[in-house]
């Protein structure tokens, strides 16, 4: 039986036991990449801080006050400055510290969606942002986290958002392809689906990082039911590597490497 919660944290949503689209991505490639990916140590990168940062600003506009805050101006060549910065972050414990340049971009993000009408309806209707979703396929537990689930009453449809940053908007179109976006569209429709019955629409809000005209481009998309129908080929695929690894474990999986065509 699938159920919902906003209660979770990130952090929390990841401790759970259960198959992420994440982990679709890495069995894809090989099952030892599960392994690794669990027992591997690892740090935030500043890419990762943004996009996380974004996030909150849009989805979670009070928690983003609360739990984001600038880095004052410190000049860090002289000991005075860094000794202001190093007191500043010890007294800023518990929070997020950013420059004054990312804390900038991410509210200019912020502001860049909220001026696009059909972003800011889909963002700002009735609805549950960061909401943890837990269901079940061909026995695996699984799990989703939607950026935003509008009412559908508010909209008159039923559709799941998910808010993405990008470097190069023209480009975007390739992510979807190498970070197999449309597998992730069709894993949480699956889930939406399995939560209510509805099978609903997945739609992008993308945001670019880099400015265009001095301002961050905004686009609203979602892709063909062609490229859905393929996404969960892919997850369907993903699931009975799953049931190998869950039944026999990692073994011996060498990924075999596909040289480019033309050197």
């Amino acid at each position: 039986m699938a159920h919902q919660t906003t209660a979770l944290t990130n952090a929390e949503y990841r401790q759970v036991k259960a198959w992420s689209n994440s982990d679709l991505s890495m069995i894809n490639k090989s099952a030892a990449l599960i392994e690794w990916s669990r027992n591997a140590p690892s740090s935030p990168s500043s890419t990762g801080d943004i996009g996380t940062a974004t996030h909150s600003a849009v989805l979670e506009p009070e928690s983003f006050v609360g739990d984001y805050v600038k880095m004052p101006s410190f000049d860090k060549r002289t000991k005075a400055g860094k000794e202001g910065a190093e007191l500043f972050e010890q007294n800023m414990v518990g929070k997020e510290v950013i420059s004054d340049a990312d804390y900038t971009l991410v509210t200019d993000m912020r502001d860049s969606v909220m001026a696009h009408p059909v972003a800011k309806k889909l963002l700002t209707s009735s609805g549950e942002s960061e909401l943890s979703v837990f269901f079940e396929v061909d026995g695996i537990k699984c799990k989703a986290r939607f950026d935003r689930k509008p009412d559908h009453e508010a909209l008159g449809f039923h559709c799941i958002v998910d808010l993405k940053t990008t470097g190069d908007m023209s480009k975007f179109k390739y992510s979807v392809r190498d970070y197999r976006y449309h597998c992730q569209a069709a894993w949480y429709r699956k889930a939406y689906f399995e939560l209510t019955g509805f099978m609903p629409r997945f739609i992008f809000v993308v945001v670019s990082k880099q400015k265009t005209f001095g301002k961050h481009e905004v686009r609203v998309f979602e892709l063909s039911q062609e490229d859905l129908e393929e996404g969960w080929l892919q997850c369907e695929f993903d699931i009975e590597k799953i049931k190998e690894f869950e039944e026999f474990g990692v073994g011996m999986d060498v990924e075999v490497l596909a040289l480019p065509k033309k050197w």
